[in-house]
């Protein structure tokens, strides 16, 4: 592996986000080495700080929120009263070398405060300056708040996930949080980074949660906007609808999937249960769907999940368990992996996290700093600032910049 400096190095973030889908961008941009600020107020901070589960050291004198760890390594905290003159002209001193912002305020929040994009952009003007919300800028949502399960149900998505004629189901995890808060932003940032490259420019970037979902339903609207047909729940190939392309309980109670979409995956599982004479229904008409599915759960209840994983090993027909995370962590290909990372936090000890998305061979992710205490690096950033001891003593007397929250 060559030795060079990770993509994003010498590139500095401001977050302003808390919760999950800002933080979790800016710990993408820290895992490839941004150097991320994150900026709280010196009241609570980031929520997630403050609520179980906790990690905890082997006394049990110090704590640290799981998810917190998790969303916020290889950052610093600065807690910083922005509704104070003396604190935005800090921030406005952090904006003159600052490449990248990030805030989720609602529009008019960052307007009252003085942060906004024409504001920032006066100080900086190549400043990248990310804005997330979860319905964008403009339109008559754009006020309202919300969290992903609304996002999911306003753009369809929810609507088309569960069985008929049954409540829809919330998916496991926060897909529009992540996905588009965190990925979809990722992206986002580092086209704007690479037209700041090429151009010398900066841009505001209106990061919507709502536009990004609406981008994750390709099948559903080309249908639509071919014949205006409107699909529900397992009506179309790919969420319910295929007997070959589902969930089926097992003997022990457990759940297996079968994705047999193409026909030699689905003759290869008929073969292998002595079921040829189901191979010519891959081309069935769609009426007889129900009863191919009644056939099959009454197959797969003949065995338990495992017994049908160890019948298929080797066998290509795209069948596969339904697992929990501690199956997860215990499957050969997740040790084989070896998706975990494993650090020492100086509060708490051992800490284990899921590790870095995107597998580089010479720049991957690399984990730099543990998450931080709650305004832990207040001095440090000051001084870089050029504030001296009795100017950081002031700020932190008159509520300007936090100490510890106890």
């Amino acid at each position: 592996m060559i030795k060079v400096k990770l993509p994003l190095d010498g590139t500095n973030v401001l977050d302003l986000t808390r919760l999950l889908p800002g933080p979790y961008l800016t710990m993408l941009l820290g895992d490839y080495g941004a150097d991320v600020l994150k900026i709280e107020d010196p009241i609570v901070g980031d929520y997630v700080r403050w609520r179980p589960p906790y990690i905890k050291n082997k006394n049990k004198t110090k704590k640290i929120n799981a998810l917190f760890t998790y969303l916020n390594r290889n950052k610093k905290s600065l807690t910083l009263n922005l509704k104070k003159k003396e604190g935005l002209k800090i921030f406005y001193r952090l904006v003159e070398t600052a490449d990248i912002i990030v805030e989720s305020f609602r529009p008019i929040v960052k307007e009252k405060l003085k942060i906004d994009y024409e504001t920032v952009k006066e100080i900086n003007p190549t400043i990248i300056y990310v804005s997330l919300t979860g319905f964008g800028q403009n339109g008559p949502l754009k006020k309202v708040a919300g969290h992903d399960l609304n996002y999911i149900s306003l753009t369809g998505i929810l609507g088309l996930t569960g069985k008929k004629d049954e409540v829809s189901s919330i998916p496991g995890t926060q897909i529009g949080d992540i996905g588009v808060g965190g990925y979809m932003g990722f992206g986002s940032v580092l086209l704007a980074l690479l037209a700041k490259e090429k151009y010398n420019i900066g841009q505001f970037i209106d990061l919507s949660i709502y536009d990004g979902l609406l981008s994750w339903l390709p099948l559903a609207f080309s249908s639509y906007f071919l014949d205006g047909e409107v699909p529900h729940k397992e009506e179309r190939r790919l969420n319910g609808l295929l007997p070959w392309y589902n969930v089926y309980k097992t003997k022990d109670g457990k759940e297996i999937t079968l994705a047999a979409l193409e026909f030699k995956f689905w003759k290869n599982f008929c073969k292998l249960i002595d079921r040829k004479d189901l191979i010519k229904k891959h081309e069935a008409d769609p009426e007889k769907y129900s009863e191919i599915k009644e056939t099959l759960s009454n197959i797969f209840t003949q065995k338990t999940r495992d017994q049908w994983v160890e019948l298929v090993r080797g066998i290509d027909c795209c069948l596969a368990p339904v697992l929990l995370i501690d199956e997860v962590m215990e499957h050969p290909h997740f040790k084989e992996r070896k998706p975990t990372i494993k650090y020492n936090h100086k509060l708490v000890g051992t800490v284990r996290q899921i590790g870095f998305s995107f597998n580089l061979s010479n720049t991957p992710g690399k984990l730099r700093l543990g998450a931080p205490s709650y305004g832990e690096h207040n001095i440090e950033i000051l001084k870089s600032l050029g504030y001296n001891s009795d100017q950081i003593e002031y700020f932190m007397k008159e509520k300007i910049i936090g100490s510890k929250r106890k």
